[in-house]
């Protein structure tokens, strides 16, 4: 069992050997894709590989963290957070451009592309993350250009940090089985505040609650509680109430050091019937069917294939909603990663140990029972091993 970093209050919680690491693969891949300079923007991939962490990454601001393939040397660019730079990540240098009040397009560019320009990193070719959730595409496409008139050739960089990251150091997987344990007492606080006359939202808040005493950080994209379920799939936690009789569904994620772990689970509001308890088990039967059939190196579509065969031996192709993506260190607004186990994801990779999914499976025909399941699967040296603890079945609600 990995033991968990020996950690600081919040930013870069891991040695800074680790991040070191992490930032010598980065280099290593931008020279076989003969990128010369790669502009970190993605907020999960800024923490990914110094540490620093922020509520708000602006899609007007063009933070970001430059790392040239030839050189050890990072220059971080941002707006007024010095002393988390300082105090709580890892960079060689930082340059703080012009703070509110700004035009998006004005002082920023300047300062970031002469800075570059200054420290001669802005020769050769240019990676951007235009698939970032910051900054906005104006922006970037501004960047583009002024880039581009200092000589740069520029092209898209997206996905190279983040499929490096897709295979987990002891480290990384001690905090995700760390957020796991804290899924199953998030469900399980659910169980314990669902009842008639509840609301979705209190459902929520008792469940978030319990996750943060236990040291559990807010997740990277709202977890609802929701009455429609799958019939009605990312409807928010509403103020309609709970009543008798009725199967709820919960979705979760525990986080830990911004690493998440997805655990999803139905509540009954009374004893379920048996068509209900029945077909539960059938898609729970597709855990192990997957398990059995799934090793070290395989790619990432594997998952889907078995979970298809699965679902054709038992009578359900196309009745039921089945997915997965990689579960990546995240920040809001999304946790989720740039594979899928049912294919169309931007990269189908080997799952090597370290790699870290979510995996979903949903009645979706309004004849069968509206329940199923997410849960967090990790791929050792030996195989996927399921990291949550809460039983895979609905579950009774508590008096």
């Amino acid at each position: 069992m990995s033991k968990l970093p020996q950690e600081r209050p919040f930013g870069a919680v891991f040695p800074k050997e680790e991040y070191d690491e992490r930032r010598r693969k980065v280099r290593e891949a931008m020279a076989k894709r003969d990128i010369d300079l790669l502009y970190v923007t993605s907020p999960r991939n800024i923490t990914y590989l110094s540490g620093f962490d922020i509520v708000w990454f602006c899609n007007n601001s063009l933070t970001g963290l430059a790392l040239r393939a030839d050189t050890e040397e990072t220059v971080f660019f941002d707006t007024y957070h010095e002393r988390m730079v300082e105090d709580f990540s890892y960079m060689d240098e930082a340059v703080f451009f012009a703070t509110f009040p700004f035009h998006p397009t004005g002082p920023q560019l300047d300062t970031v592309v002469g800075a570059l320009e200054e420290r001669g990193m802005l020769k050769g070719t240019i990676g951007l993350e235009k698939w970032a959730y910051a900054p906005s595409p104006a922006l970037m496409q501004a960047m583009e250009e002024k880039m581009a008139q200092a000589g740069a050739r520029v092209l898209d960089g997206s996905w190279i940090v983040d499929t490096l990251a897709l295979q987990k150091s002891s480290l990384e997987i001690a905090c995700v089985r760390k957020a796991a344990e804290i899924a199953d007492i998030g469900i399980e606080a659910g169980r314990e505040t669902a009842r008639p006359g509840a609301s979705e939202l209190e459902m929520t808040a008792a469940m978030q609650y319990a996750m943060a005493k236990v040291g559990g950080e807010e997740a990277a994209i709202r977890c609802p509680v929701n009455k429609q379920g799958f019939r009605m799939p990312h409807k928010p936690s509403t103020r309609l109430t709970l009543e008798a009789g009725e199967i709820v569904f919960a979705d979760t994620c525990g986080v830990y050091n911004r690493y998440h772990a997805n655990l999803c689970r139905f509540f009954s509001l009374g004893e379920p019937g048996r068509e209900v308890r029945e077909h539960i088990k059938v898609l729970d039967g597709s855990i192990a069917w997957v398990i059995d059939r799934i090793s070290p190196g395989q790619p990432v579509t594997a998952i889907g294939r078995a979970i298809d065969q699965y679902l054709e031996s038992m009578g359900l192709a196309g009745l039921v909603a089945r997915g997965g993506y990689d579960l990546p260190l995240s920040s809001p607004p999304d946790w989720v990663g740039h594979t899928r186990v049912v294919g169309g994801g931007f990269v189908d990779p080997p799952m090597n140990p370290g790699f870290v999914t979510n995996y979903e499976i949903f009645s979706r025909d309004p004849a069968l029972p509206p329940v199923g399941f997410i849960d967090t699967l990790l791929m050792t040296g030996s195989g996927l091993e399921v990291l949550g603890k809460t039983p895979r079945e609905v579950l009774v609600a508590a008096e």
